[in-house]
């Protein structure tokens, strides 16, 4: 089994901070005389415990402590970074990026809201738990590890929340936990590292590329976000999103979702949101957002169960009750698609009992409209084939309806969303989920397995997109010598 956890990177004077789960936060970094520093990626992920459906926390504080030296508080959040740890089961997600200087650091504390919810795989009500019960709001674990930061390198470790090593006592509420460092190597391992950043925009670079700063560290290091071909730039109430940085400018808040590299510091962004144009312009406040699986959907009324698997808020509960689909705005996809099984981001207002919603986001929707006319994106799993410049060809494996697929089947994956790994993933049997408008014969998006990663040179966790002639090229040549050496071998 995966081991999520919660993961750190570090290097010479840039420090990332992940966290696995849905959030931001930002991130501060303390004064030092030393002015030799180094890039740090941290991030957070989980063991998959199978007791419970989730596990909630707050976040509140990172901190790395040297050998000798000043702490550094890596992250930082008063009002907290809701994580749900059951979801991070091989991810890790973006927190901060701050800078640290060249040394060693053994000790790190985490600061954590004392009260968690545990929402039992049985269906039972959700329990209110304690990691103490000294009467304390909050709970600051202690954690011994080896980061070694150099000067002018960039490095990576995590803190792994070792769900299966949670010990919790039903007679007293409390959860004693486990928490383990985990140096770099181990963050390679990961499935997936993406970013969920709330930030401003420092540096419009092109059409298709601008620079960010995390919102609560002005004088923090600047992270790059490339966006995806099919990436949705919108300005809720304002229309149609764009597929370029036409909307945005320095100074402009922004919420930036997609994949992230922590070797370069580098977003490939599937969705920013605009939050409000600049510091003189407050917008309306941070929303409340959660994202999962719909369970139902009452098209009459609008109203969704979903089944959450990541909030910025305690949800309290396996599934929540959405509410105002029918008249909320679709960045992504539109109400046609709402249908169980459907994978969605809300973003809206919590009562602390129903999710009424605002903005709305579909997996595999076009921006602002249904992919290529079709009312559903049709889910397969198959294996592949080969690849030829852009044409995937796979076997289907299972599909989600009874339509009669046949098979082989021939995608263009031109603008397709690697939820994990990159193209030089695509070798001869490989299996994967596709998200495809079959019509259109396009790929939206594809989630590899596990057995992609490991087995083939240039297949990378952390998706990469190729925008250019050179890499497809690359890549085909790539493929064509693996073709040939499986003809020679055969």
């Amino acid at each position: 089994m995966v081991r999520p956890s919660l993961w750190l990177g570090a290097g010479f004077a840039l420090l990332t901070l992940l966290l696995a789960g849905c959030g931001s936060g930002g991130g501060t970094t303390s004064t030092s005389t030393s002015t030799s520093t180094g890039t740090v990626s941290a991030f957070i992920t989980d063991n998959l415990a199978e007791d419970y459906e989730a596990v909630w926390v707050t976040l509140h504080e990172v901190t790395v402590i040297p050998t000798d030296g000043e702490a550094q508080t890596i992250y930082e959040n008063a009002e907290g970074e809701t994580v749900n740890l059951t979801s991070l089961d091989g991810v890790g997600e973006l927190l901060s990026v701050s800078e640290l200087p060249a040394g060693n650091y053994d000790t790190f504390e985490v600061r954590l809201d004392n009260e968690l919810s545990l929402v039992p795989s049985n269906g039972d009500d959700a329990i209110s738990a304690y990691f103490s019960n000294n009467g304390s709001t909050d709970y600051t674990t202690e954690v011994s590890g080896d980061l070694v930061v150099k000067e002018g390198a960039t490095t990576a470790f995590a803190l792994d929340f070792d769900l299966e090593e949670f010990d919790y006592d039903p007679d007293t509420d409390v959860v004693s936990p486990k928490v383990v460092a985990q140096d770099e190597e181990e963050v390679k391992l990961l499935q997936r590292t993406f970013a969920k950043m709330d930030a401003v925009v420092t540096e419009i670079v092109d059409d298709t590329t601008f620079k960010v700063r995390n919102a609560d560290d002005a004088e923090g290091p600047e992270v790059t976000a490339n966006l995806h071909a099919a990436a949705s730039v919108f300005e809720p109430g304002q229309g149609k999103p764009d597929r370029d940085t036409s909307p945005l400018a320095v100074g402009y808040h922004v919420n930036v979702n997609g994949n992230y590299d922590p070797a370069t510091a580098t977003v490939t962004a599937v969705s920013v949101k605009i939050e409000s144009t600049g510091e003189d312009d407050e917008g309306d406040g941070e929303s409340d957002e959660a994202e999962g699986t719909v369970s139902t959907y009452d098209a009459d009324t609008g109203t969704a169960q979903l089944t959450v698997s990541d909030a910025s808020f305690l949800p309290g509960a396996e599934t929540i009750k959405v509410i105002n689909l029918g008249n909320a705005e679709y960045a992504r996809g539109s109400t046609s698609q709402l249908e169980e099984g459907v994978e969605i981001e809300v973003s809206g207002t919590w009562d602390g009992l129903v999710l009424s919603a605002e903005v709305v986001e579909i997996e595999g929707g076009e921006p602002g409209h249904d992919p290529a006319g079709e009312d559903d994106l049709t889910e397969i799993e198959a294996r592949v084939e080969g690849l030829h410049g852009k044409i995937l060809t796979v076997t289907i494996l299972e599909q989600d309806d009874d339509a009669a697929l046949s098979s082989p089947l021939r995608l263009d994956i031109a603008g397709v969303w690697f939820k994990n790994g990159n193209r030089p993933c695509l070798k001869p049997d490989v299996t994967a989920e596709i998200k495809a408008d079959l019509a259109a014969g396009e790929a939206s998006v594809i989630e590899l397995d596990d057995d992609a990663f490991g087995a083939h040179p240039g297949c990378q966790v952390t998706a990469k997109v190729e925008e250019d002639d050179e890499a497809d090229e690359e890549a085909d040549d790539s493929e064509e010598t693996t073709d040939e050496t499986t003809e020679t071998e055969d």
